[in-house]
């Protein structure tokens, strides 16, 4: 599916639902001069994050900040993940594609 993101915009940290085991995020579009990374954790799950919109800095999280044509592919039930707000002009945005695959 496709999406549209607009200043503000974030996505609170979660890993996905079952049989989306591996996740490609594509930034198809971003407005000039807009940086919106993808973060992720090496470090395994806690369900104490749902109540976070996102893990602070640290040696176990990493930012990838994707440009128009690039993907980032996780395993989305095992790998949590997030995206900080968009810090951009009022008329900027995002368009992101995903891609969701099941391990069988």
């Amino acid at each position: 599916y496709a999406r549209i993101y607009l200043a503000d915009s974030y996505l609170k940290v979660h890993v996905d639902r079952p049989g989306l085991d591996i996740t490609l995020s594509a930034n198809i579009f971003m407005s000039e001069g807009v940086s919106w990374p993808f973060y992720y954790t090496t470090a395994a799950y806690n369900p104490a994050w749902d109540k976070l919109a996102y893990l602070p800095d640290s040696d176990d999280t990493h930012g990838v900040d994707l440009k128009p044509g690039q993907g980032a592919c996780i395993l989305g039930t095992k790998t949590a993940h997030w995206r900080k707000p968009i810090q951009c002009k009022p008329n900027d945005y995002i368009v992101q594609c995903f891609w969701h695959w099941s391990i069988v």
